[in-house]
């Protein structure tokens, strides 16, 4: 599995988060409403310098099963999951992925 990563920036983390996790401008592990600016390259604690995936592709963590092509949203606990019917997605999903497995997406600028 592969990540493409054509613009990523550093973020001061505001909370701690696992790498992998969607993350907000303001450097936060992102809840599901929340609108994302990247997905984390590494661990942080607060106070961290931490590089994001903010265009391109990224690996991540699904907490729901998808389907290539389905639009994806924070799950609030490090993950991703499946969009509801009315909610803005931050990434699509590449390929087809279980619950629980790592998977690659493409990221949709927020």
């Amino acid at each position: 599995m592969q990540a493409i990563n054509l613009f990523a920036d550093t973020v001061q983390a505001s909370t701690a988060f696992k790498a992998m996790s969607p993350v907000t401008y303001d450097g936060a592990l992102a809840a599901a409403d929340d609108l994302v600016y990247g997905v984390a390259f590494v661990d942080a604690e607060v106070g961290d310098q931490v590089a994001v995936a903010v265009i391109g592709t990224a690996q991540v963590m699904l907490s729901t099963a998808v389907a290539p092509g389905d639009g994806l949203i924070p799950d609030g606990v490090g993950g991703v999951k499946k969009i509801g019917k009315d909610d803005v997605p931050f990434a699509r999903a590449r390929k087809s992925g279980a619950a629980g497995a790592r998977a690659e997406v493409f990221l949709l600028p927020q």
